[in-house]
């Protein structure tokens, strides 16, 4: 198609890895638009960092987002799993570099949750969740401690860490019942505290 033709030669990178995603999505093109399309999504999010000084990080994850998923699923090819490896890399980088705003950081390390292979160690993401997690507790921001608390169990759960998987739980339990008594209305509090209830029951001997 003209589509396939025109594409190797945009040097906007943004345009070049819609184009070449949707030349490969939709079976107009071999894996080398699959290959295009990843390296594009990166330079693009790489190029929003150090030229826009006010860029908007919601699009840089997106294009992160895109690249490690369209990545994953094709991480057996080498130049694929080369372009893989560098994402992560590159989100492990911003994680411990841009902690401004942590949701920024959160959504990272759960994309790194949910799409970085098992043999990769992410249990360095532990300290920033911490951190996070216990400064989110001393600001009354609860919700935001609890999404931390919930990243350290899914690592606790790579690790089979049981002792470390309940006290987890108890500190997300902790998390409900403060947001609870935050709020003025008396059925939104019930629910933290089931919620909190319904958490502390995975932990043995808890009744």
């Amino acid at each position: 198609s003209s589509l396939s033709k025109f594409c190797p030669e945009i040097s906007n990178p943004m345009l070049k890895a819609r184009i070449s995603d949707i030349l490969w999505v939709t079976r107009n093109g071999k894996i080398n638009f699959a290959i295009m399309a990843v390296e594009s999504y990166l330079k693009a999010a790489k190029d929003l960092i150090t030229i826009d000084e006010e860029y908007n990080k919601n699009d840089v994850l997106k294009l992160l987002e895109r690249a490690l998923r369209l990545s994953c699923s094709l991480k057996n090819h080498p130049q694929i799993g080369i372009l893989y490896t560098e994402i992560i890399k590159f989100s492990k980088y911003e994680i411990t570099n841009n902690n401004v705003d942590i949701f920024y950081v959160l959504k990272l390390i759960e994309l790194m949750l949910e799409l970085a292979p098992p043999e990769n160690n992410i249990s360095s993401l532990k300290i920033t969740l911490e951190k996070i997690a216990d400064e989110s507790v001393n600001n009354k921001q609860y919700f935001v401690s609890q999404r931390a608390y919930e990243s350290l169990l899914i690592l606790a759960y790579k690790d089979e860490d049981k002792e470390r998987e309940f006290d987890i739980y108890r500190k997300i339990a902790d998390c409900y019942m403060l947001e609870a008594t935050l709020r003025n209305s008396g059925f939104v509090s019930a629910s933290f505290i089931n919620r909190a209830i319904d958490t502390l029951a995975k932990i043995p001997d808890t009744r």
